[in-house]
């Protein structure tokens, strides 16, 4: 019997009888041992073309009369050549893929539908500068519409030129598409990348916060849940880290005032940290006072930080046209209940006085910005060029507030003190950290060293609303006042700025009540 090794199955020898082991052969090894085979038999040849990713494969049996040494020549010779038609019609195959996805995406882009839709806009937006109070509504209306579905069509389109582009880039083997499933680790560090290079893409660069997160996901998640595939990680697996979530916070008194660390000789005790004092480091006790602390579970808004981390890591894994699948999060938020208000706020309007008169000047400026109703983060984020001192007016930008659409507001004559004297730069944060011009002030840094009301820098939002409310204001200039978004209908330029007139007014009223003469 003849046997013929080996461990790939390129050409199987075939015979009429049950004949074992199986019998193979490759192109430089043939071993045969065992006694003559009765004729006849056959070859079946298997040849396997690879190009790009993309395989083809053709299987034949033939008969042979021949030695069978003549025969394997035969059959080694015919897989070479059958490979070499089998990739000649990949390329072939190929070839014509690409140039098919370019004919439409061509046809796409010349699509004349959006050009259509926003005619239709124009149209209705002229027919509304010029319309009778009674047809005011209607148009109003039409015109939210029209918009809405040009927004829609435009996604849509955005997201077919997305996809043809990839697919062409997929054919033509010019991609550095991801097709294995990542670690929660390999995502999260894809995820702070595109974060740093999104920041650095903004006029005038921002630094874009990565210890913080990094510190966040380091303490919370790594450990965990890091080495775990993203399709491998649900809803449970983030409830678990949410429910051992505890934090150190100093210990209160009886008055709710923290509770000194005292040394020896009485003396409230201060960090250890270096410091250059004529061009040496020195070591001393000159960092943050030190409080008794105690260990307690994290508060329902803190646990939410690990939603609020982990979401975006798989909305970004899910939006890159790089990866090439998606996966559902399990950090989305739907379904959680609302965070329960049942802390009530002491402090009263009186108590912007104290914040007007703070001794450090830097950080009273802030807070002058902080009592017209602003988020810590969108005065964080003011830039100069936010800023029209001829219209006397300022923008917070859609990426940086709530609403997520630009807001005008007025500028008092309290938020203009706070401005440079001389010529204001033209470009820049207005409140940036102590230690760079290019970073944001960081919220702990105020809540924790300048912060002495008996309530969170977000209550004052709460204390400016309920103040307006008790002196008659209507909800909507409270929430112009408060940057609330806009309803969902058209408004034009004359309503918005009477809009703005009324809740600068409404404003200034009550900072007047506390801030003149003090």
């Amino acid at each position: 019997m003849y046997k013929i090794e080996n461990t790939i199955n390129d050409i199987r020898l075939q015979h009429p009888e049950q004949i074992a082991p199986r019998f193979f052969v490759n192109d430089e090894t043939v071993k045969i041992s065992g006694i003559i085979l009765n004729k006849p038999y056959k070859l079946q040849i298997t040849a396997v073309a690879k190009v790009k990713g993309t395989k083809k494969k053709r299987v034949r049996s033939i008969e042979y009369a021949s030695t069978l040494k003549d025969a394997i020549a035969d059959a080694v010779s015919k897989r070479l050549e059958w490979m070499k038609e089998l990739k000649d019609e990949i390329k072939d195959s190929s070839d014509a893929v690409p140039n098919e996805l370019k004919d439409k995406l061509e046809s796409l882009r010349s699509s004349t539908k959006l050009e259509g839709l926003q005619i239709q806009v124009d149209n209705t937006t002229k027919a509304l500068q010029s319309s009778s109070p009674d047809d005011l509504a209607k148009l109003a209306l039409k015109l939210t519409n029209d918009i809405k579905k040009l927004e829609e069509e435009r996604q849509k389109h955005k997201q077919e030129e997305n996809e043809l582009l990839m697919q062409i880039k997929v054919a033509e083997g010019s991609t550095d598409a991801i097709t294995k499933m990542m670690t929660l680790n390999e995502a999260f560090e894809r995820y702070v990348s595109a974060q740093i290079i999104k920041f650095q893409s903004k006029t005038p660069k921002r630094e874009y916060d990565e210890y913080r997160y990094r510190g966040l996901y380091d303490k919370h998640i790594r450990k965990t849940l890091g080495n775990t595939l993203l399709d491998n990680i649900d809803a449970e697996d983030i409830q678990k880290i949410v429910n051992k979530m505890k934090v150190s916070r100093a210990k209160l008194d009886k008055n709710g005032n923290k509770i000194p660390l005292l040394d020896s000789d009485g003396n409230q005790m201060r960090y250890m940290v270096k410091k250059k004092r004529n061009g040496k480091v020195i070591s001393g006790a000159h960092g943050k006072e030190m409080y008794v602390m105690e260990t307690r579970p994290a508060t329902e808004r803190t646990k939410r930080s690990i939603y609020l981390l982990v979401n975006p890591i798989y909305n970004y894994v899910n939006n890159s046209n790089k990866v090439k699948y998606t996966v559902p999060s399990p950090a989305t938020m739907v379904g959680l209940e609302p965070l329960s208000e049942t802390r009530k706020v002491t402090e009263t309007i009186k108590s912007f006085t104290k914040l007007y008169n703070y001794e450090n000047s830097y950080y009273r400026n802030i807070f002058v910005w902080l009592m017209h109703g602003r988020r810590f983060g969108e005065v964080s984020s003011l830039e100069y060029q936010n800023i029209d001192l001829d219209e006397g007016t300022y923008t917070i930008r859609a990426e940086n507030n709530k609403a997520k659409v630009d807001m005008t507001y007025k500028l008092t004559k309290w938020q203009k003190e706070t401005l440079p004297t001389e010529k204001m730069p033209e470009s820049g944060l207005v409140f940036s950290a102590i230690t760079s011009s290019v970073k944001r002030i960081n919220h702990g840094t105020v809540s924790s060293n300048h912060w002495n009301l008996n309530c969170t820098i977000h209550d004052l939002r709460h204390i400016i609303g309920s103040t307006l409310v008790s002196n008659g204001v209507s909800i909507e200039i409270i929430g112009r006042i408060l940057g609330h978004k806009p309803q969902k209908n058209i408004i034009t330029n004359r309503y918005s700025e009477v809009s703005a007139e009324a809740a600068d007014d409404a404003l200034c009223s009550m900072l007047e009540k506390v801030l003149v003469n003090v």
